[in-house]
């Protein structure tokens, strides 16, 4: 399963500090008037230098809720970048910190940090997001929402839908910006084929075109730090059958036939850092309609929220979630695994399949 990571977050990310001149519209924009807001961007990001901000992200994945806290400064002459996380408590202290070249983590729970080398054309974000003002009329529709308070602040809102033509992995994106001051408030992001998964984004403390402190994009380790080498990217194993499946995984892996006439047709496991199975993504088919079911260990310390109607799988409380007309999931763990059962299925269809998978 692969998520494409495409121009529409980065352009809401800047739109939201210019989107308080759409205050005389309501409803959908014009061509005309996108075009307008378009090239607003374009001029008010000309005049943005850098910011620095409070940013809390929440994600919600349907059963789970993951919320962090960070401090973020960010040089859009330079592509300089760093961040400090404030929670949760077991990643309070974690360093991210990008000079131009470089990139260095550091995890302060473990006491060490990595580096490896990350080179970009010009400034890692104002030349990417320069082009993408040229092709947002044609790849987003503009939606002005009004105004709305937000956290005590009054706030002008618009959402940034994809057109047809437009090949984002993003549905929407809703936009909340302060009115007198016109900086970031709220930024709200669902993401196509995720249908449960919204990521959430709250800004607090926001300067722009700070007067950043000398050392700002510079880390100096502990000198007791430990140095691990980098590991880039996410290593992946793909297989076609079942019994491969399982005698790879420590995982209990879901029969090769799964009620309702599904059949396993492949499967992805997304790997540790050292190699370990961390969590597999099993698709089934029954000739015209697909479902999947995802296992995972269950993590100690994060907060689950969940939030559905309950059902029985295999003698074991789980929850179904039906998400707009057509999809679903059903959510259960048993003895240290996490099982998501999701598709554009009816709610029965699922839970009978999910009772097949079993505890």
């Amino acid at each position: 399963m692969t998520l494409r990571q495409k121009t529409l977050p980065a352009v809401a990310v800047a739109a939201l500090l210019v989107l308080a001149g759409c205050a005389g519209f309501a409803g959908p924009l014009g061509e005309d008037q996108q075009q307008r807001v378009a090239d607003r961007l374009a001029d008010r990001f000309e005049d943005l230098e850098g910011f620095e901000a409070t940013v809390t992200t929440a994600i919600d994945t349907g059963n789970r809720s993951i919320t962090s806290t960070s401090e973020i400064a960010v040089d859009f002459r330079t592509g300089e970048y760093r961040s400090e996380t404030l929670e949760p408590k077991r990643a309070a202290g974690d360093i991210g910190v990008y000079n131009g070249s470089t990139m260095t983590t550091y995890d302060a729970s473990e006491n060490a940090y990595r580096t490896f080398d990350l080179e970009t054309d010009g400034s890692a974000m104002g030349g990417n997001l320069g082009d993408q003002f040229e092709n947002l009329t044609e790849e987003v529709d503009i939606i002005y929402n009004g105004t709305e308070q937000v956290n005590g602040q009054e706030t002008y809102k618009a959402t940034l839908v994809p057109t047809n033509e437009s090949e984002e992995a993003v549905d929407s994106v809703t936009l909340w910006v302060e009115t007198d001051r016109m900086v970031p408030v709220k930024m709200e992001m669902g993401l196509s084929g995720v249908s449960d998964l919204t990521t959430t984004v709250t800004f607090s403390d926001v300067e722009l075109n700070p007067e950043f402190e000398a050392g700002t994009f510079e880390f100096e380790p502990p000198a007791d730090a430990t140095y691990e080498e980098s590991v880039t990217g996410t290593d992946t194993k793909e297989y076609e059958t079942r019994d491969e499946l399982a005698a790879t995984v420590g995982l209990k892996v879901p029969p090769s036939e799964l009620p309702e006439g599904f059949t396993f047709q492949d499967a992805t496991v997304f790997e540790t850092d050292d190699g370990e199975p961390q969590s597999v993504i099993v698709g089934y088919s029954d000739g015209d309609r697909e479902v999947t079911v995802s296992l995972s260990e269950a993590q100690d310390g994060v907060q689950t929220e969940v939030d559905g109607e309950e059902v029985t799988v295999d003698g074991q409380d789980a929850t179904y979630r039906g998400v707009g007309e057509s999809n679903g999931n059903v959510v259960w763990s048993c003895n240290g695994t996490e099982y998501i059962v999701f598709g554009s299925l009816e709610k029965s269809t699922l839970v009978s399949v999910a009772d097949g998978v079993g505890c």
